[in-house]
């Protein structure tokens, strides 16, 4: 027969046998989590590792903590350190940090964020900033893009119209007779200026529209969900930590490429010296053996 421990070793009846009591005890080890008693159980001193424990207690173990004296122990000391019962001890868990969504990673992140206009005039109006910072948020509203793309196909049909209504004068116009080019280059020129007309009367509301949309956007009710508020400040010269750090990286590869500059012409006056004393040596070799 064997003895089915509740932390899920075997041990046989003949190996108890050969043990005291207290040797029996220290076989074990209590463990449970804080504040359920139910969860207490005996676990076999060998399988007293992080990977069982987790799996009995269905846990995320970082140690053990004894609970009269809360004494912790850690996973590659439970095994020496931890006490026989009565001793109990609890397990406590991970506790992982709660990470700040990053906008730079996060696609479909929502919530504030901060822009810094560096070296923007005193006397810059608030409206002239706010059409600034919109112009560059106008690719990410779908609607507000859709619509300066419609925008400039009606332009572009308007200056072809346009054009067309300035050679209209010049153009040969079709017809039996000089009475019928006329007429028909007439009925032409009015077909124009009311396409003419039409497109401005378009082109006129798809401009108010954009100017809405950017409004609504600045207000945050539109579909992006974002939101503008502008606020006044002056950020000291001092202060622009990525500005230092970027000029001593600059000078920083500044000097290393002069030093080696430096170190190039030494190498280079050295190599040069060396070639002239070999070259003196074998031009006084010569001139004893001609001796």
């Amino acid at each position: 027969m064997a003895n089915q421990t509740k932390g899920g070793g075997a041990i046989t009846q003949a190996m108890l046998a050969e043990l005291t009591p207290a040797e029996r005890r220290a076989l074990f080890v209590r463990v449970g989590m804080r504040g359920n008693a139910a969860s207490i159980k005996l676990v076999p001193r060998f399988r007293l590792n992080p990977a069982n424990v987790n799996r009995v207690f269905n846990s995320d173990v970082e140690f053990l903590q004894e609970d009269a004296t809360g004494t912790v122990v850690w996973p590659k000391n439970w095994a020496a350190e931890c006490l026989p019962p009565p001793y109990l001890y609890y397990i406590s868990e991970k506790q992982w940090p709660q990470l700040d969504a990053d906008t730079m990673e996060m696609d479909e992140y929502r919530g504030k964020t901060i822009v810094v206009v560096d070296n923007a005039p005193e006397d810059a109006p608030h409206a002239v900033v706010l059409r600034w910072l919109s112009a560059g948020l106008d690719d990410d509203d779908p609607e507000l893009a859709m619509a300066k793309m419609q925008l400039l196909k009606m332009e572009a049909d308007l200056l072809a119209v346009e054009q067309q209504i300035k050679e209209m004068p010049t153009m040969k116009g079709e017809g039996n007779n000089a009475q019928e080019e006329l007429e028909n280059k007439r009925k032409m020129a009015e077909a124009l200026t009311l396409q003419k007309a039409d497109l401005e009367e378009a082109i006129r509301k798809v401009k108010a529209k954009e100017e809405d949309m950017r409004q609504e956007q600045l207000r945050g009710g539109s579909s992006s969900g974002f939101r503008i508020k502008l606020a006044e400040t002056k950020m000291p010269q001092r202060l622009n930590v990525w500005r230092v750090r970027k000029r001593a990286r600059t000078r920083a590869r500044a000097r290393a490429g002069r030093e080696r500059m430096r170190d190039g012409a030494r190498l280079r006056l050295r190599l040069c010296a060396r070639t002239q004393s070999r070259a003196c040596e074998r031009a006084r070799a010569r001139a004893r053996a001609r001796e």
